[in-house]
């Protein structure tokens, strides 16, 4: 009976341990130092947005192969197979049939039906292309976003872990000078509510860097428990040479969504020709051949071979072509108050987002100072409190004013670091390029769209290492063209590690 128990006791803590094992490596938190550049590479390797897209791409692309396969030969067969009866077939012995007829046709005239439908359908390409390049720079920004939020937490949390360090030697003090009575009760008090409060906010920052890593992690597409260290800072060049209305004129010309938005207007209008192509005739080149017989192939019953041309015109469909083009007329109006629209967004985008960044430039320099001021004040009512001549509230003022002033400063950086890629991303620019100044980049032609499409890299060479090659978009005719490196490829390339280490942005 002994044994049995000591047995089960023996079973039961390999079984308690087992769990506990495995609840230990499920919970494993792996740790993890990114630069910015590596952080966007994943996240545009793994993002399902980007997947999607890149499915819809795809899709236009096999849209214009139907669309040009319909200007080409159509060979198609036919085949029958009949028992035959009655008076007619009784003196012939024949009693099966058994038919085949191939037709070959080619169109030669449509009406500009087929030609209006390739343009629509090349146009439809661009413009998944065009939406693939706005989801990547869309992940670029939300990644740095993400990457940058981590960093600010850390920051929040450096900040708020020193505070509590200076209420807890404060409060060393004050406890002190209770205790020789040199001090009341209520400075003692004060004190203490004072820590309390300094480590309820390191509790809150350390809990929102924990969500700042996890949703983080998400975006690039890894291990949710992993503990992410940027390698990567703050920008603390602040300088930037465009005005407001230059980075408008570049997102108008450069803005992927934007280009879309005219494309769709220009595809509307093959659209409408291609309606109207209904009222004109149709003429194809036709080739047949017919046989008949009494077994599978045979051509005793009947031999025909034809070739000639074949017209049909509707003359009179029922207002069903008329409906058709009333039709593309309304989603090409739609087109053009969408396209509207778009301008008045990337006006209104830019517009935000340079204000912000000339905001948090402004705010970089008069936080730094206030730093320098809060760290004096600090160590004189320190020094002064220490020495007896200094109230205790002049104590936890200063620390108060030094912890305010540090977070200002972390948010000011954040901040502008933040603004700026908001702006470049207005702009239709890779948020990799956020460190480096913006040039004026030429407007899409619309006729070498692979030539544009390479310049899209931020590896590519440039003469001026202060230059940025904008990401610039397709907008061609020859789209068809465009499409080989426009996939998963392309959303490989990494960009310039952009971010300089600020080695003062957590003083």
């Amino acid at each position: 009976m002994a044994k049995s128990k000591n047995k089960w006791v023996k079973n039961l803590t390999a079984l308690v341990l087992s769990g506990m094992m495995t609840i230990s490596l499920s919970g494993t938190v792996f740790a993890r130092s990114m630069s910015l550049q590596e952080s966007i590479t994943e996240a545009l390797n793994n993002n399902h947005s980007i997947k999607q897209e890149e499915a819809d791409l795809e899709n236009a692309k096999a849209v214009l192969g139907e669309a040009q396969g319909q200007t080409g030969v159509t060979l198609k067969w036919e085949g029958s197979a009949s028992k035959l009866g009655g008076h007619y077939y009784d003196d012939t012995n024949i009693d099966h049939s058994y038919g085949n007829d191939i037709t070959a046709s080619i169109p030669i005239y449509t009406g500009g039906q087929l030609e209006n439908n390739i343009k629509s359908a090349k146009i439809g390409v661009q413009i998944g292309e065009l939406n693939l390049q706005n989801e990547q720079l869309g992940i670029e920004l939300q990644t740095l976003q993400g990457y940058y939020d981590i960093l600010n937490y850390q920051n929040i949390k450096e900040v708020d872990e020193d505070t509590v360090a200076q209420y807890n030697e404060h409060l060393k003090m004050a406890n002190a000078k209770y205790g020789a009575g040199v001090v009341p009760k209520v400075d003692l008090l004060e004190a203490q509510v004072n820590l309390a409060n300094a480590q309820q906010d390191l509790v809150t920052a350390d809990n929102n860097l924990q969500v700042a890593m996890t949703s983080f992690n998400k975006i690039i597409g890894q291990d949710l428990m992993t503990d992410v260290e940027p390698s990567d800072n703050y920008l603390t060049d602040t300088n930037f040479s465009k005005t407001m209305e230059e980075c408008m004129d570049i997102a108008l010309k450069n803005r992927p969504d934007g280009v879309a938005a005219q494309k769709s207007v220009e595809q509307a209008e093959a659209e409408i020709a291609a309606a109207k192509a209904g009222n004109k005739p149709q003429v194809s080149v036709v080739a047949e051949k017919s046989i008949a017989g009494n077994s599978m192939l045979d051509n005793d019953q009947s031999d025909k071979k034809s070739v000639g041309v074949q017209a049909s015109w509707n003359i009179f469909d029922n207002n069903v072509t008329h409906s058709q083009v009333k039709q593309a007329e309304a989603a090409l109006a739609k087109a053009q108050q969408a396209q509207a629209d778009m301008d008045d967004q990337i006006r209104l985008d830019v517009r935000q987002a340079y204000l912000s960044m000339e905001a948090a430039r402004t705010n970089i320099e008069t936080t730094k100072t206030a730093v320098d001021q809060a760290v004096e004040n600090n160590r004189i009512a320190d020094v002064r409190y220490q020495a007896g001549v200094g109230t205790n509230s002049d104590r936890l003022d200063a620390i108060t004013l030094y912890t305010s002033a540090r977070m200002n400063y972390n948010q000011a950086l954040y901040n502008f670091t933040i603004s700026k890629a908001a702006l470049y991303k207005a702009m239709g620019i890779s948020a990799q390029l956020v460190a480096q100044d913006v040039p004026t980049p030429v407007a899409p032609t619309g006729d070498e769209t692979n030539e544009t499409n390479t310049n899209a890299n931020p590896n590519a060479s440039t003469d001026n290492a202060q230059e940025v090659p904008t990401s610039t978009v397709a907008s061609g005719d020859e789209s068809d063209a465009t499409t080989a490196n426009s996939g998963s490829e392309e959303n490989n390339s990494s960009g310039l590690n952009v971010l300089d280490r600020a080695s003062g942005a957590n003083q």
